[in-house]
């Protein structure tokens, strides 16, 4: 797999509401459910569910009853899927505060478009086809998004049809560069 389909499909995995907050936040040895809970503020339900999502795609595993420190409270630790991307999370992390315009991961797709085009992926259908399966519309409003907060610059070329070019801004330019020479150093 080239490195630059290897750090989208990394950033796609971090994108999503809660999954960097909890891969920043679970403990690399383990950690309970109700400690978990308490240091991420959010809803028994939906830290469920998201535990859930990450143990189906084998960045945690969800300890046995029996082999739990006390039998009635959930249990969960990193795979080494999920310490590699604990380590990407920081990476991730450190770029956002960076960019000082809040949790980008939060919302679907805004890491991976903005990997795509530090990989000088410029056109929307080049962007899109390296994110399938991100659907146009949910593409063309993360772009939106990212221009609005300057970290994209969009390029209209009249002549001889129109094409938009998306490039990343001077600010954003190196930050992203930073951040995917760091995630090339985990990945080797």
């Amino acid at each position: 797999m080239k490195p630059e389909v290897r750090i989208v499909t990394i950033s796609k995995q971090l994108s999503g509401r809660w999954t960097l907050p909890v891969l920043l936040h679970i403990r690399t040895e383990g950690d309970r459910f109700s400690p978990l809970q308490k240091r991420l503020q959010i809803s028994p339900s939906r830290l469920s569910s998201n535990l859930q999502s990450l143990i189906n795609e084998g960045v945690l595993h969800h300890i046995r009853a029996e082999d739990r420190h006390h039998p009635l409270f959930p249990e969960y630790t990193l795979t080494d899927k999920g310490r590699f991307l604990k380590e990407a999370a920081h990476i991730l992390s450190a770029s956002e505060q960076q960019l000082n315009v809040g949790s980008l991961s939060q919302k679907a797709w805004n890491w991976p478009i903005l990997m795509a085009i530090h990989h000088h992926r410029s056109r929307f259908n080049e962007i899109r086809g390296l994110l399938h399966p991100a659907t146009p519309r949910i593409l063309s409003t993360r772009l939106q998004e990212l221009k609005q907060m300057n970290i994209v610059s969009k390029t209209v070329v009249l002549h001889p049809t129109p094409v938009s070019s998306y490039t990343l801004s001077q600010e954003a330019a190196p930050i992203l560069r930073t951040a995917n020479e760091d995630l090339l150093s985990i990945i080797d």
